[in-house]
């Protein structure tokens, strides 16, 4: 009883500091000191608490009360704010918290696969030497980083190891390129703050960043809708090509004292693939919901490779779960095309890459607010390409003109139509700007075909501002014409303003990644 009496004030001071740790306000990783909101909406502050604790929330002139919910949550909607620094914010209860350096401006959701993942250290603007000129003059205090370097912790914990930073050459290298690229160039153009959240994983499917809730009832139903047990033998035989040719590249690369390129990466198996559906948008995703932000950039497709039938309705899927959940709206949506790799061939073949380049632009037109930017470097020949300053500054072209309505050329030549005649195409193009040209000596890139569907190289010749009139010897009646469909196109058509054109294919011929029973041949 002495005992007892004696570790009652010590048992009482413990509940004590108990109780005051539960009743602490706790904010969500994306809610810190320097962080970017959302300019020219309401702003959702939000936390935890112990249930009924009372929240006061003040910035500048303006004060805001909330009570936690039995839940233990609390969230206060704070005023819209004009682009620029905006005050302080101050969270009480039974402990205070300050967040200092804080602006208003338009806030991107960065996401993707090992392209968006791809960091300023590595991607440069076209070669490694520039590396150290791009970082050392990378400072740009209103641009704002939010980089989520882990996805570990189950799903509505906060996200760990992320913050919100300012651009320098000190945060810099270890961000996204392609993101970093991009959104320099909206801060330059715009001059406002320009807040990037990177939640990007190489090897991620899409199915990965879609909930499982979007598929149906059983994560069963879902691989039965997606096929990927079928596929999956097709998938490691090509990883097997890629991961033998890797490692040849990295031999050489380390003979010659060179930085070793990434290692593609390996697909999930069936029994790994299953259990991962909707596994990066709880990790990654969802716990930034419902902060506010301006639109997505997206660079993301390498993981769908082979089943590029199925990916225009996952994207699809993709971006109106992701719509749906932030309750935002149709927010502006951009996707980066796959970048070409692999050999040149010298024939025209079926590609599995072209086939999923236009699966990506399917699911942008079905789609409202959303575009397509090509992703097309000639000369590069890896999954991850290099050039993220170029593959930036077609996103914010893209964004500039159809987000910011500003007057500009954001795209390459598209196709528009196709008249044939004989042994002619005639083809008409969009978004020409100044007009068509040639870089290069030679206009290269389309095939043509009859009614065999046996697809040759053209002879081809830009006539008028907008025209390319196509030709083969062996094609006596033209019935079909293909441009940049391979897996790494050897291309050369352009706009004035330097933008390329982007694939496209006249037919609906079945392709390699059609199912074997259901392709007809002619």
């Amino acid at each position: 009883m002495a005992l007892f009496k004696g570790l009652l004030p010590l048992l009482l001071c413990l509940l004590g500091m108990l109780s005051s740790a539960q009743a602490e306000v706790q904010l969500p990783a994306i809610i810190s000191s320097n962080m970017v909101l959302q300019r020219d909406q309401p702003v959702k502050i939000w936390g935890t608490a112990s249930p009924g604790e009372k929240i006061a929330i003040t910035m500048g002139s303006d004060s805001y009360e909330a009570e936690t919910a039995a839940n233990g949550t609390w969230s206060v909607t704070l005023k819209p704010m004009k682009a620029g620094p905006v005050p302080d914010i101050t969270i009480s209860a039974s402990n205070t918290i300050q967040l200092t350096d804080l602006l208003a401006g338009d806030v991107w959701v960065c996401t993707g696969q090992g392209n968006m993942e791809m960091t300023l250290t590595r991607a440069t603007s076209g070669t490694l030497e520039t590396a150290p000129d791009e970082i050392a003059t990378a400072d740009y205090p209103q641009m704002r980083f939010f980089q989520v370097r882990t996805w570990k912790g189950p799903a509505q914990q906060n996200i760990p190891l992320a913050e919100w930073a300012p651009c320098s050459p000190d945060t810099a290298p270890s961000f996204s390129a392609a993101a970093y690229f991009f959104g320099r160039e909206l801060h330059e153009r715009l001059k406002i703050p320009v807040g990037l959240i990177q939640i990007a994983k190489s090897n991620g499917p899409v199915e990965f960043w879609t909930p499982r809730s979007a598929f149906g009832n059983t994560i069963e139903d879902a691989n039965s809708a997606l096929h990927y047990s079928k596929e999956y033998a097709k998938l490691k035989k090509q990883y097997d090509k890629q991961l033998e040719n890797w490692k040849k590249r990295a031999e050489d690369a380390k003979a010659k004292q060179q930085p070793v390129p990434p290692a593609p990466p390996a697909p999930p198996t069936p029994k790994e693939f299953i259990p991962q559906i909707g596994s990066l948008f709880e990790t990654f995703v969802r716990p930034l919901i419902p902060y506010g932000i301006k639109g997505v950039i997206c660079y993301q497709g390498e993981g769908n490779l082979g089943r590029a039938l199925e990916y225009a309705k996952l994207m699809e899927l993709t971006i109106q779960s992701w719509r749906t959940a932030w309750e935002q709206g149709d927010f502006p949506f951009y996707q980066v095309q796959l970048p070409n790799f692999r050999i040149i061939r010298p024939n025209p073949t079926e590609s599995e890459l072209a086939e999923l380049r236009e699966a990506q632009v399917t699911a942008a037109k079905s789609q409202p607010n959303c575009e397509i930017v090509c992703g097309i470097i000639p000369g590069e020949d890896r999954v991850q390409s290099q050039n993220k300053l170029e593959i930036g500054k077609r996103l914010a072209l893209s964004i500039l003109k159809n987000t910011y309505e500003k007057r500009l050329v954001d795209s390459g030549p598209t196709f528009k139509s196709v008249k044939f005649d004989g042994p002619k195409a005639i083809i008409q193009f969009d978004n020409i700007g100044s007009g068509l040209m040639i870089q290069g000596d030679t206009l290269k890139g389309f095939a043509i075909a009859g009614p065999n569907h046996k697809f040759v190289w053209a002879t081809a010749t830009i006539q008028q501002r907008d025209t390319v009139v196509l030709q083969a010897d062996t094609v006596a009646t033209a019935t079909a014409v293909r441009y940049g469909w391979a897996d790494n196109p050897d291309v050369s058509l352009y706009n004035k303003e330097g933008l390329p054109a982007l694939p496209f294919r006249t037919d609906d011929w079945p392709g390699t990644t059609t199912p074997v029973a259901s392709r007809k041949q002619p």
